[in-house]
């Protein structure tokens, strides 16, 4: 999800310093940012909440170091369901920005 995220932006102008500085690693924020700056849509309508539910988790590296907190997410298959959603249109988006160069 970041990495999709963070193509879009760069792919919409956003220099890689803002990504690195402002948005660093909060998909939330990355999204917002995608939304408001941009008008970006995600081609899944369950997208939005799920960067609500794996954010927080994201951001403190919850995923990528063991925590003894217990907490719910939806299943992994459906998780990847709308992360491909989602990508396969950034991607669009990303290889026509990114032809020209």
């Amino acid at each position: 999800m970041e990495l999709a995220l963070k193509a879009y932006l760069a792919a919409s102008g956003v220099s890689q310093k803002k990504l690195r500085s402002r948005v660093g690693h909060n998909i939330e924020l990355a999204f917002q940012y995608a939304q408001r700056r941009f008008g970006f849509t995600a081609a899944d309508a369950r997208f939005p909440e799920l960067v609500g539910w794996l954010a927080p988790f994201h951001l403190d590296h919850s995923f990528r170091y063991r925590k003894t907190q217990k907490f719910q997410l939806p299943p992994a298959s459906e998780a990847a369901e709308i992360i491909n959603n989602t990508a396969a249109e950034i991607e669009v988006h990303v290889r026509r920005e990114f032809s020209n160069l």
